[in-house]
């Protein structure tokens, strides 16, 4: 089962696809304003629990990058439907052994153009160090524009951009498909030397719903990239806004 959360974070609609396990899944969300000024919108997937309901650690959502790519490609029940762009996108992706770049940024180049053809003024995308792509926030409009820019933004990110968004953050972020959010994300920490070897995913589920800094520095480049990568989204100050309208 695969959940979507839609989320208005400062007036941007930020998607999540939150991987399932096979008994079942819950998420919960914390958004929460930290320490150093940023807004953290954290979901956190909990999918394999242990008879005494806490987080079943090291549960994985699939043995290999062909086995992950199968969930999308075979699942008659996903909501929306794969797309038949995405679908070759990610056929090729298989074969392949990764999903690549190229690829990557041209299903981002068709949602842009999408969007432009709706007539929106610009579509920025914030490029992180690990290659991910995220649309900026935008300054809001009236509550007419903004219910049309949703329906706008499920369409084309539905047709061009949804799964290959999960894939590819995967392939960044969580290779060792650890069916947790949180442990997806400290796991890419750890590999890339941002915080101690003995931090744990708990620690981390703490530390978010404190709201009062973590043991890592959010300021980090490669931090955000591990964070975004895993549904992490933080907004600062210093983040680019585009004007739609």
């Amino acid at each position: 089962m695969k959940k979507i959360f839609l989320e208005t974070l400062n007036g941007v609609l930020l998607f999540t696809l939150l991987i399932m396990g096979l008994t079942g899944c819950s998420a919960s969300q914390t958004v929460s304003a930290d320490s150093d000024g940023s807004t953290t919108s954290d979901f956190t997937n909990d999918d394999s629990k242990s008879s005494d309901g806490t987080p079943q650690q090291g549960a994985r959502i699939a043995s290999s990058f062909a086995d992950y790519i199968d969930y999308w490609l075979k699942n008659p029940n996903l909501d929306p439907p794969l797309s038949q762009q995405q679908r070759t996108v990610l056929e090729t992706a298989k074969q392949s052994g990764e999903l690549s770049i190229s690829a990557y940024e041209q299903s981002w180049s068709q949602y842009k153009s999408c969007m432009l053809d709706k007539g929106y003024k610009e579509i920025l995308l914030n490029r992180y160090s690990n290659g991910m792509l995220v649309e900026a926030r935008h300054i809001g409009g009236t509550a007419k524009q903004e219910e049309k820019y949703g329906r706008d933004r499920n369409s084309c990110f539905n047709t061009y951009v949804m799964y290959i968004q999960d894939v590819f953050g995967t392939q960044k972020g969580n290779p060792n498909y650890y069916s947790s959010t949180a442990e997806g994300f400290v796991d890419c920490l750890k590999r890339n030397n941002l915080v101690n070897q003995k931090y744990t995913a708990e620690q981390y589920r703490q530390e978010a719903q404190a709201g009062k800094g973590y043991s890592y520095d959010t300021t980090n480049a490669e931090a955000r990239s591990c964070e975004v990568a895993n549904y992490i989204f933080r907004s600062t100050e210093d983040d680019p806004t585009e004007q739609l309208w």
